[in-house]
């Protein structure tokens, strides 16, 4: 990129303030950035390893010197270098590229991840960028920006703070980029299996746990591609984590989805709304979820770390399972309430875990929800401890940019069970039913790049920049010629 403006013989114009170039430099740069984010840089695998990547990071940050040298030039053609003006125009400007670089990345994020490979690309790029921030901003406060030494320690210290929120942008990013593969994982696992899970089907006829061991070869699969698109073992066991989180929200809003059934016509309930045989059921749970486990406890051996995520994300189904066992009379012992205060720690709101309680029972000993919502209601006083979560403040945290769909159980939970709206009527849709909700928040499931409105080649990028660094250049030769 550094060659794109070389060469050429720039007009002259006439002399522009620092007020006007600055203020020019600033629209100009404003949309550019927003051009260069709009293009679709192809995806390239390295030679090296495989995994996937794209030259956007490297564009944008080529551009980010040249811009630097562009100031400089400006600088050196009105005499304004070590001056008050000149150190304020390069204060002004580091200040403004490093925020629009923080909004622009914000707000253009989310276009990159619109299928796996998109997703994996990103991981590697934003987590390059975060190294690539901070070279390039060593190199512009060594090199290109001669503030005077009585100016120089203040403006370091702001240019590094927003160095660094940069680079925790960038880092975040990354990580957020790397838990989407469990949204295209898991989209044709809904598509296919969803209808099926925990169906007459499914208990009777599927005796070899076919639906779950069709989970993990899917996931298997899409953990071949995922191992070699994404380079960086910190992101992949950050990928693989979201995996086992997205399989066991997967599994426990299949069975409450059909466990709710019963509310979907009026007062009556619906047949396929409970367990045939509920011993058999539970037992068929039991070796659905040994066999998902199994698979991730597999991957151990490589990141071992990811043995405390299993722990922590599978409690839940061995919760439920425990409730399911007490409820159907398959287990001998056990008490209810100790398995509640595991519902609770997630929920923090007594009417939804007396809510998920009674639906638990529901499947497996009909007539007898009042019962087991009884027991809750025995422990509210304990269960109230526990801090009720802000709805608000969480509906808020919910549309945070780096919640990762599919991966809060709290959320789908309060989704399932309509708290403040969130999921009216949702438990009616078809198996779709999740990907149509994120598709309608603006991602696509979809492992082919949809069609969009907004599209913009590199080589148009790249003629846009020409353009905007002769504009800029002509200032400077401008002023040059006026001096």
């Amino acid at each position: 990129m550094a060659s794109f403006a070389a060469g050429h013989k720039l007009p002259q114009t006439v002399m522009a303030t620092p007020d006007e170039f600055l203020q020019n430099f600033r629209t100009k740069t404003s949309e550019y950035l927003s051009n260069a984010y709009l293009a679709d840089f192809p995806l390239r695998r390295l030679e090296a390893d495989g995994r996937l990547i794209t030259s956007q990071g490297s564009q944008i940050f080529a551009m980010f010197k040249m811009l630097m040298d562009i100031v400089q030039e400006y600088l050196d053609a009105g005499k304004l270098t070590n001056s008050d003006a000149g150190d304020a125009i390069i204060i002004d400007v580091l200040n403004f590229l490093l925020l629009s670089f923080r909004y622009k990345q914000t707000h253009f994020r989310d276009r990159c991840l619109r299928d796996l490979e998109g997703c994996c690309a990103s991981a590697n790029d934003c987590l390059a960028m975060v190294e690539v921030v901070e070279e390039v901003m060593d190199d512009v406060m060594e090199r290109r920006c001669p503030l005077r030494k009585e100016l120089r320690e203040g403006a370091i210290m702001m240019i590094n703070e927003r160095t660094r929120d940069l680079a925790t942008l960038y880092g975040a990013d990354a990580v957020y980029s790397a838990q989407m593969v469990q949204h295209y994982v898991f989209a044709p696992i809904c598509d296919k299996i969803e209808e099926d899970l925990f169906t007459d089907r499914w208990e009777a006829n599927l005796t070899q746990n076919e639906l779950a061991r069709s989970i993990v070869r899917t996931v298997e699969d899409f953990m071949g591609d995922i191992e070699v698109y994404i380079g960086e073992d910190f992101l992949l066991k950050k990928a693989v984590d979201a995996l086992v989180t997205a399989t066991v929200v997967f599994y426990v809003r299949c069975l409450l989805v059909k466990a709710r059934r019963r509310h979907q016509w009026s007062l009556s309930w619906s047949d396929d709304s409970t367990f045939v045989d509920p011993q058999r059921a539970v037992l068929r749970m039991r070796d659905d979820i040994e066999i998902m486990k199994d698979y991730f406890v597999s991957l151990v051996p490589k990141m071992p770390a990811l043995a405390r995520v299993i722990e922590k994300e599978f409690a839940m189904l061995t919760a439920i399972f425990e409730c399911l066992s007490i409820g159907s009379g398959l287990a001998k012992s056990g008490e209810l309430a100790d398995f509640v205060l595991v519902f609770h720690k997630c929920t923090r709101q007594v009417s939804l875990t007396r809510a998920m309680v009674g639906d638990i029972y529901h499947l497996v000993a009909p007539g007898k929800e009042h019962m087991a919502k009884t027991i809750v209601d025995s422990m509210q006083e304990n269960l109230e401890q526990f801090p009720d979560i802000n709805r608000s403040a969480d509906a808020k945290e919910g549309a945070d940019r780096l919640q990762v769909p599919g991966l809060r159980m709290d959320l789908m939970l309060y989704e399932t069970y309509n708290i403040d709206g969130l999921g009216k009527h949702l438990h009616r849709l078809s198996s779709s039913r999740l990907i149509e909700h994120l598709r309608s928040s603006g991602i696509h499931h979809t492992r082919t790049r949809p069609t969009e409105e907004a599209h913009v080649s590199v080589e148009e990028t790249i003629a846009n920049l020409t353009t905007y660094l002769q504009d800029l250049r002509a200032m400077a030769e401008g002023r040059r010629a006026e001096i």
